[in-house]
């Protein structure tokens, strides 16, 4: 949403008229054929599988068809479906799901165990490719096709040069930020805190953000990215029209931005006309924020986000802990919860250091909790 609202600020500072975008479009759906097509190929290699299960082997190459064809029919049932239907089974869940089952019956026929057929799921090697790596081959045509659309809508897209990148950059900056500083607030571990900072960038291009890091888990990276993808694929288009981004950049760009390629997917597939700005923003999001994580002065900015986010959880909680009663014109501060925390004795040396008595017109109860705040943080500035 940051980079929608970014991209209405930037056109009204500019002063660009919004031209109406060239119609695309909606992609077709599934054929019957390909159903079959798909179908059979299951049937078939399942029949193989169940017929003769001492035959199969727990290679990569032997379980191809059978997990590729379960995955392949897995999205087109979720694609489907009721739109109602599909913000719970979300056609990347359903193919999950179907990949996993398929995954347990292999297993289970072949005598093999599912750990072992989902190893061979995703080799990366070239000379003996799983169902993952064929269907991973057709990832680079994929992300090319989108330059037609974006050809195709490239007057519009060089009238509005200044307010698509401006807001790409703002966007991806406030996305890493945002993240470290919430991180924090809520009271993620530091290593688990820098593992989800690139939740709103691809996949792959996410993997590269934290490498930079150390102590991360790129394998709750991947899962944060793709839940990102889910939640925004689902939720993001009621969320722009309760906000009044209606035109395609703003839309474009706000979805690209915050849910990468299923928030791309969703969108393009009702409103073709702002996938050229899901596009570019589906790129320029994870390449900008590479650029700049690979910036050792960034990665430290981060890292002080969260140290800042901590005095700011700190401060709340003191006004929380510390109650100000004011009797007999004293301003007396009396510790109130989180009596039982470490933080506890502190709190109460800052609050016993500054009860004072209260002047003619009585002191500001506010001004002394920041500065008991203020006391605090200097004797704790070692445990940040």
């Amino acid at each position: 949403m940051v980079a929608g609202y970014t991209a209405l600020t930037v056109r009204k500072i500019v002063q660009t008229q919004l031209i109406p975008a060239e119609p695309m479009s909606k992609p077709s759906p599934f054929a019957t054929l390909e159903f079959w097509a798909w179908g059979a190929v299951f049937v078939a290699s399942f029949a193989v599988a169940y017929v003769n299960p001492t035959a199969l082997g727990t290679t990569a190459r032997t379980c191809l068809p059978f997990l590729l064809a379960s995955t392949v029919l897995g999205y087109m049932v979720g694609s489907g479906l009721p739109s109602g239907v599909k913000k719970v089974l979300h056609p990347i869940i359903c193919c999950a799901l179907s990949a996993d089952l398929a995954a347990i019956a292999y297993g289970y026929l072949s005598r093999s165990g599912v750990d072992a057929v989902l190893g061979d799921y995703l080799t990366k090697a070239p000379s003996n490719p799983g169902a993952g790596d064929v269907l991973m081959g057709f990832l680079g045509s994929v992300i090319i096709s989108f330059a037609f659309s974006m050809f195709k809508q490239r007057k519009l897209v060089k009238r509005h040069a200044a307010e698509i990148f401006t807001s790409i950059a703002i966007a991806s900056t406030f996305s890493l930020y945002s993240t470290a500083i919430l991180g924090r607030v809520i009271g993620l571990e530091p290593s688990l805190t820098i593992s989800i900072l690139p939740r709103c960038i691809t996949v792959a291009l996410a993997l590269s953000i934290v490498s930079f890091f150390e102590g991360v888990n790129s394998s709750l990276t991947a899962a944060v990215v793709v839940l990102t993808g889910l939640i925004g694929a689902n939720f993001v288009q009621a969320a722009m029209d309760k906000l009044g981004l209606n035109d395609p950049i703003a839309r474009g760009i706000g979805t690209a931005s915050s849910a990468h390629g299923l928030g791309t997917a969703a969108l393009s597939a009702k409103e073709p006309e702002a996938l050229p700005f899901c596009a570019i923003a589906y790129g320029l999001t994870g390449i900008f924020g590479s650029l700049i994580c690979s910036v050792p002065a960034v990665r430290q900015s981060l890292s002080d986000a969260r140290k800042i986010a901590r005095i700011y959880v700190y401060r709340h909680i003191f006004c929380d802990y510390v109650s100000v009663v004011i009797r007999s014109k004293r301003v007396i501060l009396y510790p109130s919860v989180l009596t039982t925390t470490k933080l506890a004795p502190t709190f109460h040396e800052a609050a016993a250091a500054l009860q004072q008595p209260a002047g003619e017109q009585g002191t500001d109860s506010v001004v002394l909790l920041e500065l008991a705040f203020d006391h605090f943080v200097t004797q704790r500035t070692k445990c940040l």
